[in-house]
């Protein structure tokens, strides 16, 4: 059974509602629409894929309050006495984000077809973490699922307001920061060149501190890490697209072939030669800048990759518990 998001006219108002729905295909789902009342105008099959947590769109991602949300939710129905295809069921229908949508969904028909919730759930890592399918499979042996549901879910809304609280904390630190290094840069890049010219006109020997200060200004400030900075940021935003794409669902139309992070990796590159074309004086010092830029932007990318693999994790988990404060 498919998976299909819609959008659709309700016959009596004529108000556009669009949502999730499973079905085995398009005239079935026309259908189902048509008995309650809605006749469907676009459809689409979709699947959850891993990275379907995170979502591309910043204000429908589904987040650690939204998880604890229906997971009490789903414990309310199960200890009501539902059962726990139908809870799940129930929860589709009530959950607004796409992305969890889907991922219930799915959950339902594997559910339906003889796989135990965690076993479901498992299929589904970026939004159900390995504690909850634990829990999920320890509920579902000792015959406690609603406990440890509500257990779980207690767990998440404490973790939501601790995220939240230390996100609040950090805004102002961080705004002041970013702040602070916009200064900074500008002065490395602009101030400092005009004054350390007028230093090189007096002749005169200058303290280690100033010529540290000019030194660092000038490479800064240089042509080969203007392009070498472009380089990693295009590479970098190259790869989130071709990551992107990779988990995106299939094309159906041929309009969305070019989706937004090509277009903004694209868009980026092209201006990237445009600005050097007609800014930069030295073309040889920048593309040998762009080539350090590339050199670097790959070894990030593959650093990246392997701390999200699970040796990379282990590694860096253990590294951050051996820091004499923050660990």
């Amino acid at each position: 059974m498919a998976v299909f998001e819609y959008r659709g006219l309700v016959v009596a108002s004529g108000k556009e509602v669009k949502g999730v729905r499973d079905a085995d295909n398009v005239k079935v789902l026309r259908a189902a629409l048509k008995r309650d009342g809605v006749m469907l105008t676009v459809a689409s099959e979709g699947k959850v894929s891993a990275s379907s947590s995170g979502g591309s769109k910043l204000f429908q991602s589904v987040d650690q309050a939204d998880i604890a949300m229906m997971t009490r939710q789903l414990a309310t129905l199960v200890r009501a006495g539902i059962p726990l295809v139908e809870a799940v069921s129930a929860m589709v229908e009530q959950v607004e984000k796409p992305d969890l949508q889907r991922a219930l969904t799915q959950v339902r028909d594997a559910l339906n077809e003889g796989s135990s919730f965690a076993k479901a759930l498992e299929a589904h890592p970026k939004m159900f973490e390995g504690l909850y399918v634990s829990m999920a499979a320890a509920g579902e042996a000792s015959g406690t699922l609603e406990v440890v549901l509500e257990r779980l879910s207690d767990f998440l809304e404490s973790q939501a307001k601790l995220k939240g609280k230390v996100s609040a904390a950090l805004a102002y630190p961080a705004l002041m920061s970013i702040i602070g290094f916009g200064l900074v840069s500008l002065m490395m890049t602009t101030v400092v060149p005009q004054v350390s010219k007028i230093y090189d006109n007096l002749g005169q020997e200058l303290p280690w501190y100033t010529q540290a200060l000019i030194f660092v200004s000038r490479v800064v400030s240089s042509t080969e890490t203007f392009g070498g900075v472009m380089t990693i940021l295009a590479f970098n935003l190259v790869r989130r697209a071709i990551v992107v794409r990779q988990s995106a669902p299939k094309v159906k139309k041929a309009g969305e072939v070019f989706g937004a992070e090509w277009l903004l990796a694209a868009g980026f590159a092209s201006a990237m030669w445009v600005v050097a074309l007609t800014q930069v004086e030295d073309m040889v010092a920048y593309v040998m800048g762009c080539g350090g830029g590339l050199l670097i932007g790959f070894l990030l990318s593959r650093g990246f990759k392997y701390l999200e693999s699970p040796r990379g994790l282990l590694w860096r988990d253990t590294l951050v518990l051996k820091l004499p404060i923050f660990g």
